[in-house]
């Protein structure tokens, strides 16, 4: 089989996308900083820890150690870690570890990695929208001036979301090519699905904040299916449409069994959900404003359970065994959240907005990156709209596993606390629907089913 030939335009995108990751990871050369520290990219791992403390990416890195040591993680003082977090970033940061012994940094080799993993996603784009360069240099634009780039290539190298929602973003993009090929009648086949399914599956194993995505797409599956066979339904299109879906589910699904068997077997953790996550996140909601929790994430919105119902939440503070008991805080936050609508969402927008995208209107800067940041949302509002007006619901569904988890995500946006990198998911992958939406518009135009953009 002969390689495809890289045209030179190829080479002057490629070229563009290293030069703006190497220069956002690398602002001062060698001489740059590890985020959050007073340590050059050139420290050791040990130092690196040893500088986050007990934080999300301490915690991680001492998994990863540990690891690297081929030891058992202590129960008392690190099963906590892979409870509240899925070990996946830990595991990849294990060879970077290793690589050390040859002089490599930890920080090139976490660079290096996200920098590959969004070079496959800039590159997958390329080629879906090369016909079009208009969208992917507007598209691509918003990207790399969002405060999430920043974040990916920079202050959260060691941070989960960078690496996750790369994975996440390619999987979608490449389920999204399968998916129009196939109802454009050319020859897929089944374990084609088993690639972007895979990388799914490693995306959560790394950050599983987007687990109830796939739940819910293995529960739409299932349900789709129990509908074609009961209804035994002859519409060909559409039984391929749920299959695909189906298959791409599934296999994700599947892939992540291992970690949850483990997680039960060796860890005593949970196989489903992989994370106790939701359960800190129901007591944290209910957390008096006088306790620890409170004072230190009340400024993110994490106790709006009792701003809004105080009463409530004295009652359920007298109640120990409540506090051990997800399934009655969970109750108690829904019922709170429908008897007090209005004080809900105004309690989350008070909280909501500022963090969205936090950086001051104090440089041209901040304020392109602002603006980029914000921008995506109403995008996406307008291209959603165009979609409507052509009534070409197709495009939706070759993006139906990406909205899935778009709209999974602002569920969890609607109990948690708020963190700036929580909107990062969402942002990045409706901005990428974005985009590939709008190639498919151009098309319908340029083939005459559409007048105008």
């Amino acid at each position: 089989m002969v390689p495809k030939r890289i045209h030179f335009h190829d080479l002057i995108a490629y070229a563009a996308y290293w030069l703006i990751f190497i220069l956002s990871s690398f602002p001062r050369g060698l001489s740059t900083l590890v985020p959050g520290t007073n340590l050059t990219v050139l420290a050791k791992s040990v130092d690196i820890r040893r500088a986050y403390g007990q934080g999300d990416s301490g915690s991680y890195l001492d998994v990863a150690i540990t690891f690297s040591k081929f030891h058992q993680l202590n129960e008392i003082r690190q099963f906590w870690i892979v409870h509240l977090w899925t070990p996946g970033l830990s595991l990849l940061e294990v060879p970077g570890i290793w690589l050390e012994k040859l002089k490599l940094p930890l920080y090139v080799y976490m660079v290096s990695l996200t920098s590959l993993i969004w070079f496959l996603v800039y590159r997958e784009f390329w080629k879906y929208s090369k016909e079009k360069k208009v969208i992917f240099i507007f598209i691509t634009c918003i990207f790399f001036a969002s405060w999430d780039f920043h974040f990916y290539t920079r202050d959260g190298i060691f941070m989960s979301e960078g690496i996750s929602f790369g994975l996440l973003t390619l999987s979608f993009i490449k389920y999204f090519q399968l998916a129009k090929a196939l109802l454009e009648s050319k020859k897929i086949i089944v374990k084609d699905f088993v690639k972007p399914g895979c990388i799914l599956a490693l995306a959560i194993l790394i950050r599983q904040s987007f687990e109830s995505g796939l739940l819910i797409s293995v529960a739409i599956s299932g349900g789709f299916c129990l509908v074609i066979l009961k209804t035994k339904s002859s519409n060909s299109a559409k039984v391929k449409q749920i299959t695909i879906f189906s298959w791409f589910a599934l296999f994700a699904f599947l892939a992540t069994i291992p970690w949850r068997i483990l997680s039960v077997t060796i860890y005593r953790g949970l196989f489903v959900p992989m994370s106790s996550t939701s359960n800190v996140v129901l007591q944290n909601i209910w957390s008096l404003p006088s306790s620890a929790s409170a004072k230190y994430w009340g400024g993110f919105g994490s106790n709006w359970g009792c701003q809004i119902d105080l009463p409530k939440c004295l009652e359920l503070s007298k109640t120990v065994d409540s506090i051990s008991s997800p399934q009655h805080l969970l109750i108690a936050t829904l019922e709170t959240i429908l008897k007090h609508p209005i004080e809900y969402i105004s309690e989350r927008i008070r909280y909501g907005i500022p963090h969205y995208s936090p950086l001051p209107f104090s440089s041209i800067n901040n304020i392109v990156t602002n603006l980029a940041t914000w921008v995506i949302l109403p995008l996406s509002m307008l291209v959603i709209l165009r979609i409507y007006i052509l009534r070409r619901l197709d495009i939706v569904f070759f993006s139906l596993p990406m909205i899935v988890f778009i709209l999974s995500g602002f569920l969890n946006l609607m109990i948690v606390h708020f963190e700036t990198r929580y909107f990062s998911g969402i942002r990045t992958l409706t901005l990428f629907f974005d985009g590939l939406a709008l190639v498919e518009v151009f098309r319908l135009r340029k083939s005459g089913n559409s007048d105008w953009l």
